[in-house]
Order: structure tokens, then sequence, then C-alpha cells
């Protein structure tokens, strides 16, 4: 039997899914992928003409997925769509990351997500963590809310990162708080740097951890491995679905829409606006690419506002306009 010539380009991949898939095609779980329309799933691979090879600086299909959540889709036929992705998927050579499929919290039936929070969001963000069960888990919620605004790392990365993992070291004198991403999707271990205040609030949430286990667990433990733990038994890691689930449960208090993947837009989009570097973005996101760190900068009104009165074309003109006016007044 020859063997077919393997496809090159999103376009021809496309026709590969639908030329073997007509049968999966005519199930009710398909109906919602093509009634949501191929098309946009094509745009975000970046178009038919993009290359299959091209398709590997995905950052992975955890991110795709939590694009998928920000878009207009209902929760009600978002599962049955991404049974569709799922299967499309398989053709191209992100089907890799299929077994590390993490759990997304999906849209509102009543409301479209943002991608990026607001200053306020994070402030009532911040204000719904207070109503958790006890003190323990207020100070574990607030620490990885400061964690996630500010560094933006994947909720697989935050699940699986130790406490061992975390450094003090001193940059000019002062110290600096570097955390240590290991086994990193793509681009292998990375670092990051915790600011003061996240890093206090995990010292807070660690000394509380510290207290007379019994007084939370009602049971001895040993210095817990994890950098965050579970609520139910200190020798768990705190999973991706926990972390998940807390950002939905402080949403729904605070009545803003949070998943873990809207902290990484929100931290690239503050990133980019305050002027960093897009080789430094790609260092600290863990992205192999510019095409990723352009894909999660969001333009925001006020910051195009803000620029362009930063660099306003008129202050030089009129400033060289002076300058003509006053070497005139010395010819005269």
């Amino acid at each position: 039997m020859q063997k077919s010539t393997p496809p090159a380009t999103v376009a021809e991949l496309v026709a590969l899914y639908n030329k073997h898939n007509i049968n999966l095609r005519r199930s009710a779980d398909t109906h919602a992928w093509h009634r949501f329309s191929l098309d946009k799933f094509v745009a975000f691979l970046g178009g038919p003409d993009t290359t299959v090879t091209e398709l590997d600086e995905l950052d992975s299909l955890e991110e795709f997925l939590g694009e998928l959540s920000a878009t207009s889709l209902r929760a009600t036929s978002i599962n049955t769509y991404l049974r569709g992705v799922r299967a499309f998927l398989k053709w191209s050579v992100s089907a890799k990351h299929l077994t590390d499929m993490p759990e997304i919290d999906f849209l509102d039936e009543d409301g479209d997500e943002k991608s990026v929070l607001s200053p306020d969001d994070f402030a009532k963000l911040r204000l719904a963590a207070r109503q958790e069960e006890n003190e323990l888990m207020y100070l574990r919620a607030d620490a990885i809310l400061l964690v996630l605004y500010t560094t933006g790392m994947r909720v697989s990365e935050l699940a699986k990162t130790r406490w061992v993992d975390i450094r003090v070291t001193r940059v000019d004198g002062l110290p600096a708080y570097v955390m240590t991403i290991k086994g990193a999707k793509r681009t292998g271990n990375r670092e990051i740097v915790l600011l003061d205040e996240v890093w206090q609030a995990i010292k807070f949430y660690r000394q509380e951890l510290a207290e007379p286990s019994s007084y939370y667990y009602g049971k001895p433990m040993a210095e817990p491995t994890w950098l965050f733990v579970s609520g139910k038994n200190p020798d768990d890691v705190l999973t991706t679905g926990g972390l998940q689930s807390l950002c939905a449960r402080l949403g729904r208090r605070a009545k803003v829409h949070a998943n873990p993947h809207c902290f990484r837009h929100t931290a690239a989009t503050n990133m980019g606006n305050a002027g960093c570097t897009m080789q430094h973005m790609m260092w600290f996101f863990g992205w192999k690419s510019p095409e990723m760190a352009m894909r999660y900068c969001h333009k925001q009104q006020d910051t195009i506002v803000r620029t362009a009165r930063e660099f306003n074309p008129l202050s030089s003109a009129r400033a060289g306009l002076d300058r003509a006016r006053e070497h005139n007044r010395k010819l005269r």
C-alpha cells in the first residue's frame, strides 16, 4: 500500500480530518464543532497556510484550551465542541499533549469570559478569599492569587511546584526570591522572580501551615513538600483541578469570571504595557516564539491613550518651531 503524503499545511490537515471522519461528523457531538465553525479554529492555528511544523510553536494543548474558553461558546455546547477538537488534534503534532489534558473552567451560561483581569477585578478576588473556611485556607488562596497575577504561571506548573523550588539570592545588595519551574513545557526549566509582597504572602501561608497540624488537619505532619497543599490532606498537593475550583469559587463570590488561564493573559498584558522586552517575556513565560507573546498581550484603551500622549510628535514639532523662531529673531 502506498503511504500517503502527510499534510503540510493547516488547510491540508483540515481536509484530511474531514475526509477520514465522515461518520464522526454526522454525530451529535461533532455537530457543535462544525456549528461553531472550523474557520475559527483554523484562524487560531495561524491560518490555512500555516505549516504543520509551525504548529509545534503552540505553547501546548493547555494553552489552546485556555484560549478556547475565552470564545463566545456557551457552556452547554463547549464540552461537545471539545470532543471534536480532540478528534481533530489527533492529526496534529500537538496530539502528544492529549495525555496531559487539563480541566478547564468554561464559560458561564449567560456571559463571555474576559481574558484580562482589571486591578479592580483582582482586588475583588482577594476580598473574596477572606471568605474561605479558615485562616489557613484564606492565606493559601491569597498567596495563590498573588502568584498567578504577578507571574502568569501555568496551572500545571504551579501544581508541581515544591517548597524547595524557591531560593533567596541577593541582587544589588537586596534579596530576590527566585522560583525554579522544573520541566516547563517545551522550554525545559526556567526561573521567575517573585515580588516581595508575593513572597511574604507565601511565607505567611507556610508559617500558618507549620502551626500544630491538629488545628487544621487533626493529625501530625512533617513540613509539606509541595508549595501549596490540599485542604484535606497536607501530604497531598493542591492539584490542577483544585486550583481551577479555587479560582472558580472566588470568582463566583466576587462576581468576576476568573480561571487560572486569565491570569496568564493578565500577567503578559501587564508586563507588555510596562515596556517589558519581548525576549524577557519569552524567558519569563517559557515561550519559544514572539508570536505567543503577541497572542497573550492584549491592547487596552487606557494604555493606548497614555502611549499616544507620551509619544506626542507635536511636542517635538513645537520645540522645533520654537528653535526656528529664536533663530529668526537673532537674524533680525
